[in-house]
């Protein structure tokens, strides 16, 4: 799916936390329904984190379009919750990584360290969008975006499952 420079400049916003009260309320019809909907749906849980609130809209901007696979929309709602931490595919996530880190060098991985990932992914996300203005596909996120991420905690070892 091909996004509109009105929708980058929106989650370029939400991602840098630029977005203004005044800013807001100019915005296009259909933008201003997504923002609006974060305060109807308890999306307010995530105004303290704009990396979840991107990953959100983004899912709002891409469900049911044609063309984009549902997978998309549900990792980016997940990735939203890892995003927040504390809640359920975060604690997944977080057991998965600390598995991992032990099995590789007997460490673990901080909440912090996880956030700083799940960030990272994030902008990798809106890089993509910001350079080619496509929605990634659900095989492009992991291959590219989370591998990168991935390869950031554990290093580039080819991270099994992030890799082709």
């Amino acid at each position: 799916m091909q996004l509109s420079v009105s929708q980058i400049d929106f989650l370029g916003k939400i991602i840098k936390s630029q977005m203004t009260a005044t800013e807001i309320q100019n915005l296009d019809p259909s933008l201003k329904a997504i923002w609006d909907s974060a305060s109807s749906t308890g999306w307010a849980h995530y105004s303290a984190k704009p990396h979840a609130v991107f990953y959100l809209a983004l899912a709002e901007i891409v469900k049911d379009q044609p063309g984009v696979d549902k997978h998309v929309e549900l990792w980016l709602r997940g990735a939203a919750d890892v995003n927040v931490s504390g809640r359920g595919q975060a604690e997944f996530i977080h057991e998965y990584n600390n598995a991992q880190a032990t099995a590789r060098d007997g460490g673990d991985v901080t909440v912090a360290e996880m956030n700083a990932i799940s960030d990272e992914l994030a902008r990798n996300v809106f890089d993509n969008i910001e350079r080619t203005s496509l929605v990634s596909t659900i095989s492009q996120i992991a291959g590219h975006d989370a591998k990168a991420a991935a390869d950031n905690l554990y290093g580039d070892l080819g991270v099994r499952g992030f890799d082709h």
